[in-house]
């Protein structure tokens, strides 16, 4: 007799991570719900559109998306208080609506809500320019592990170091550093590149959703916390000569024509033990992620 897998609701699904991980749970025939706003741009799953349930937030109450039984909720959905929002709008998307979304969730006796974290909440004081994401991010996971105490559902924090593969944001590092390469722009300005960066490629990230997903009622901890990267971090001046040389460019890099951010997190990489304890691990090298983001990225 087959056990139907574990229905999952998905916020963010429209983004980066999000959109590569509906596409694999579907790939897995587990059912899906995305929640979206009826605005989001969906060019990155239009293809999966008639596969799962849509909910968008913006059209009806939050609470009807839980109509369905849900098993898993994995939250993804951030606001980088980039494009104009204001503190007060990072600090509802990534403080104020993760929570009602956990509440509910405890309120139908979810089994399990993972919620995404970043690797700059290492840091311990918050750069200008990333201050009120990281201060957001650090506020939800405490609020969030107090809410849970007592309850039915297990709340687990998965820590991302430095994604990056195909269909990544425009405005982020490896995609503008690969436009700059590919287009053989003339110069690109950088710090010196000594802080060191975990870069995981994102199909590990998804196989580490994955692998979470499968196991979510027989996680360790109530309270967990897992990292994901490959474990081993290189200097970013390492990755950007790795990237200039595959992607053959002319692009004269000028190491040291930027100053270091405030408070910049000179060192990071994930601790795996915790997802290797359940069987995961990255297998995707950096020449073979370079490679398939480039060669993604070509005319």
């Amino acid at each position: 007799m087959n056990v139907p897998g574990p229905s999952v609701l998905v916020t963010g699904a429209t983004g980066f991570v999000g959109s590569h991980l509906v596409h694999a749970l579907v790939r897995a025939g587990l059912p899906v719900m995305i929640l979206k706003r009826s605005t989001s741009d969906t060019r990155r799953v239009a293809d999966l559109l008639q596969a799962v349930a849509i909910h968008d937030v913006d059209a009806a109450p939050l609470r009807t998306a839980f109509v369905r039984p849900i098993d898993v909720v994995i939250h993804l959905a951030t606001s980088y208080g980039r494009s104009g929002e204001t503190a007060e709008q990072v600090a509802d998307a990534n403080v104020g609506f993760p929570t009602r979304l956990l509440q509910l969730a405890i309120d139908q006796n979810v089994p399990a809500f993972f919620t995404t974290d970043t690797f700059s909440t290492k840091a311990a004081e918050a750069s200008d320019v990333l201050g009120p994401y990281v201060r957001s991010k650090k506020e939800f996971r405490e609020f969030a592990t107090a809410l849970v105490r007592g309850t039915r559902t297990t709340f687990t924090n998965v820590q991302l170091e430095h994604v990056y593969g195909p269909l990544d944001a425009s405005f982020k590092f490896v995609p503008s550093l690969l436009r700059a390469f590919l287009a053989n722009d003339p110069t690109f300005d950088l710090t010196p590149g000594e802080q060191a960066r975990d870069f995981v490629y994102v199909d590990d990230v998804v196989e580490a959703y994955m692998t979470l997903v499968r196991q979510h009622r027989d996680l360790p901890s109530r309270d967990g916390h897992f990292e994901v990267g490959t474990g081993t971090s290189v200097p970013l001046s390492t990755f950007v000569k790795r990237a200039h040389a595959l992607a053959g460019s002319t692009t004269r890099v000028r190491f040291g024509a930027l100053p270091y951010r405030s408070s910049e997190l000179m060192h990071s990489r994930a601790d795996t033990a915790a997802m290797r304890h359940l069987g995961w691990s990255a297998s995707v090298s950096l020449d073979d992620g370079l490679n398939r983001t480039i060669q993604s990225m070509r005319p």
